[in-house]
C-alpha cells in the first residue's frame, strides 16, 4: 500500500507499506487493481541469491 505522505489506520497497515518493503530491499513489480484503506496496492518483488548446491 502506498501512503502518499499520509497516515494509515492499523487495520489497513496490516498489509505493509511500500516504503517498508523498499527499505527491506524489495522493488515495485506492478500495480494491482486492489486498494487498501483507499490507497493503491503494489506487487513487491525481491531478488534472492541462489542457494549453494546441496552436498
Amino acid at each position: 500500500m502506498e501512503l502518499d505522505g499520509g497516515r494509515v489506520d492499523m487495520i489497513s497497515g496490516y498489509v505493509g507499506t511500500v516504503g517498508l518493503f523498499e527499505r527491506a530491499g524489495f522493488v515495485r513489480a506492478a500495480p494491482t487493481t486492489g486498494r487498501s484503506g483507499g490507497r493503491p496496492r503494489w506487487v513487491m518483488r525481491k531478488e534472492l541469491a541462489p542457494s549453494p548446491p546441496a552436498c
